[in-house]
């Protein structure tokens, strides 16, 4: 049986497949976390529109009962809802089909991701970045009954409840960020959980850029690197 293939593309030259059987009975949950806090990059200069571009790659080939959501990160991740939910488009299996697509990326999904940047918290909620809770709300997901397929547009500097990655990372630290990953995913009860699941990292940036985060760039990576596999699922970390 042929497997039916979407390509998604990731803005910086990083392209993954994500593959999946088309005799395939579950439904697939493209899942994007978009890093809102005011540490992160993620709306300078022309990120938006990598952004939506990235959106509008990961949708192309949804079917009816395929669902779109895209959560915000910030202080308060474990219980934000959605910025944006869809479903996949109402095809009849004829040849008009195409154009049935067509009129909903350009009705429907077009518009809908034109809202994302516009989106505006409290700065309570924008002070401080809590990623954790998106490995607990992909888990949900799949024990869903969901083939998720996730994307986090983050910096990916975790500063929450008194643990600051730029301290933790930063100069003269000797911690282990396999180690330390390990720990989290045990602590949080995330072992195996995200079997199956393809997370791709884009890392949102500006032409400034910033000292500190490249300072610490190499061990964070890898601490999310080694997060997500120890939760079960496959990764790749790039730039947006």
């Amino acid at each position: 049986m042929v497997d039916k293939v979407n390509y998604l593309r990731v803005i910086g030259g990083m392209v993954m497949g994500l593959l999946w059987g088309c005799g395939e009975s579950n439904p697939g949950a493209y899942v994007i976390f978009i890093d809102y806090t005011t540490s992160a990059a993620t709306f300078e200069n022309g990120n938006p529109s990598r952004i939506q571009t990235t959106v509008l790659d990961l949708v192309t080939d949804m079917d009816r009962e395929d669902v779109l959501q895209v959560y915000p990160i910030h202080a308060f991740t474990e219980s934000a809802t959605p910025v944006l939910r869809l479903s996949g488009p109402e095809l009849h299996g004829d040849l008009n089909d195409g154009m049935r697509r067509r009129e909903w990326m350009e009705g429907t999904v077009v518009p809908m991701t034109e809202t994302i940047a516009k989106v505006r918290f409290a700065r309570d909620r924008v002070a401080q970045t809590n990623i954790y809770p998106v490995a607990r709300k992909i888990a949900r997901l799949v024990e869903a009954g969901y083939i998720v397929h996730a994307v986090l547009v983050s910096d990916l500097i975790q500063d929450f409840n008194g643990e600051d990655f730029s301290t933790v990372f930063g100069d003269g630290s000797s911690v282990d960020p396999v180690q330390l990953a390990r720990k989290k995913v045990i602590e949080l009860g995330l072992t195996g959980r995200l079997e199956g699941v393809k997370v791709v990292v884009m890392i949102p940036g500006s032409p400034h850029g910033n000292q500190m985060y490249d300072k610490i760039r190499a061990p964070v990576n890898e601490f999310w690197k080694s997060f997500f596999t120890h939760c079960g699922a496959t990764v790749m970390i790039g730039n947006l």
